[in-house]
């Protein structure tokens, strides 16, 4: 719903560690990395790719389903460090 994203942030929205999962969808094609973040230790950015749309049957990310009401807030929420970051 929200890319280019960190592994941080994605962390701060499942509430546990990642790697192994950010690793394997790298490894499977599912995200790319897109770049680098102008944050302190320049953190990887990622985003879904072509053959993750084609894996759940979407043609763009405007197809993914809406979030349920309330959820649109936890997902897109933002620490005030991170805003700060991204400004």
């Amino acid at each position: 719903y929200r890319q280019p994203v960190t592994r941080a942030d994605i962390e701060n929205v499942r509430g546990v560690r990642c790697e192994y999962a950010v690793r394997e969808l790298l490894k499977t094609g599912m995200i790319q990395e897109l770049g680098r973040k102008n944050a302190l230790g320049r953190p990887m950015l990622f985003g879904t790719t072509d053959a993750f749309l084609r894996h759940f049957g979407l043609h763009s990310i405007a197809d993914l389903p809406p979030l349920a009401p309330g959820e649109e807030e936890s997902v897109f929420d933002i620490p005030e460090a991170q805003a700060a970051a991204l400004e």
